[in-house]
């Protein structure tokens, strides 16, 4: 798979799309639990506690899309690699049909 092409089906697909407005949104939340976290004293590892579930929020999904994308990819290729042969199959038939007769 030529790396362009991911790049470019990623672009198509809006994933760039979504990976901005996720790590915007959690850029949000983490400037709201810093900033409110102390007035509600909430112990600091609450904030750490938040940074590290939008981390893995963001990384987690990230991986179910990829993981999505590869196998619609693969079973494209098995739906293209199965017409093909048949195809073949039906063109080396026709072939002998009219060679033999």
């Amino acid at each position: 798979m030529n790396p362009k092409n991911f790049f470019v089906e990623l672009r198509r697909r809006n994933v760039y799309r979504v990976g901005v407005a996720y790590a915007v949104a959690g850029w949000l939340i983490i400037q709201i639990a810093t900033s409110t976290f102390p007035y509600l004293e909430i112990p600091q590892w609450g904030t750490r506690l938040v940074i590290v579930l939008i981390g893995l929020g963001f990384v987690v999904p990230m991986m179910f899309v990829l993981g999505t994308i590869f196998a619609v990819l693969w079973g494209t290729a098995y739906f293209l690699g199965r017409k093909i042969e048949r195809e073949r199959a039906e063109a080396y038939a026709a072939y002998e049909a009219e060679r033999s007769a």
